[in-house]
């Protein structure tokens, strides 16, 4: 237990829905770059190489999760 709690973290709740409903958000594709200061950057005019989720809106995956949830 590494967390400091009874019960983990969870910090990738938007991405593990994505991988199970990929339409909960609108995703935009991107050329994206890591920097060697570890801060990801988006280059234009490069073909995509990631799909992005740039919004989502919190009501509908709030819900959309705790339905998960109560199961």
């Amino acid at each position: 237990n590494t967390w400091k709690a009874d019960a983990p973290t969870l910090f990738d709740n938007l991405a593990v829905a994505l991988v199970a409903t990929p339409s909960i958000v609108p995703l935009t594709p991107l050329y994206l770059v890591v920097d060697t200061d570890g801060l990801t950057r988006v280059i234009a005019n490069r073909p995509p190489n990631a799909q992005v989720a740039l919004t989502s809106d919190p009501a509908v995956f709030l819900e959309y999760f705790t339905a998960r949830l109560v199961r």
